[in-house]
Formats: C-alpha cells, structure tokens, sequence
C-alpha cells in the first residue's frame, strides 16, 4: 500500500501514543507500527486502536472485515483468558478476540502480519 503519512509525521504520531498510554516499545515493534501509521493502517482514537488488515477476511454472510479495534483489556478479560490452560499464541488470540469483539474462529483466519501488528498494539496494555 502507499504511503499516506510521511515517517516524520508517523514517528511523532506513535511518540504520542507512547506517552500518552506511558507504554515502551522494543525498536522492531516500533518499526512495525510506524509502518502501519504510514500506510493509514493504524490509528489510535478515544482509547481504541484501529488496525487496518493487510488482507481483509471474507466472512461467512458474505460481508469483508478490513479492519479490526482494539480496546484496553480489563482485569476480568485477562483473568477469564487466563484460565485457560493454552500456549502463549492461543492466549494472544483469544485476548486479540475477546478486545476486538470478533469471534475466535474469524480472528484465527486473520493473516500472520496483521496478528504481528495486532500483537504489538497489545503492548501498549502490558
């Protein structure tokens, strides 16, 4: 996808959100994400991310999910997750479920670089 943001703009974007949530990133999670802000693919806004797919997921009655939201769990969501007896992986997809309010089952069809991003996006809460 082109770029719809220049770097500067998309470093100074992310550098807010960072101090705004009082949340640290590792380098390559910050390159990922300013690589979504650049592209238009990301946005954070009244407490929720907007994740922009990379490639949407036809669902069952025909319509595209194209993009996902994601909200700040709460204790309960995490302990409800928590519970579960399930590897790293499987918690990370539940918990992307459970914020994004998409069943488990379109979340597990969501492509690789999409759930990368959405991982990241869920640093900001850790």
């Amino acid at each position: 996808m082109k770029e719809v943001i220049c770097e500067e703009v998309a470093q100074e974007t992310l550098s807010g959100w960072l101090s705004e949530l009082e949340a640290e990133l590792t380098v390559e999670s910050r390159a990922t994400l300013i690589k979504r802000i650049k592209t238009g693919r990301l946005d954070y806004a009244d407490s929720v991310f907007t994740l922009g797919l990379i490639v949407p997921v036809k669902l069952e009655n025909g319509s595209i999910l194209d993009k996902i939201t994601i909200s700040e769990p709460n204790g309960k969501m995490v302990a409800d997750i928590s519970k579960r007896k399930s590897s790293d992986e499987e918690a990370a997809l539940r918990l992307i479920s459970t914020l994004s309010g998409q069943p488990l089952g379109v979340i597990e069809r969501i492509g690789q670089r999409d759930l990368n991003a959405a991982a990241v996006v869920l640093s900001f809460f850790g």
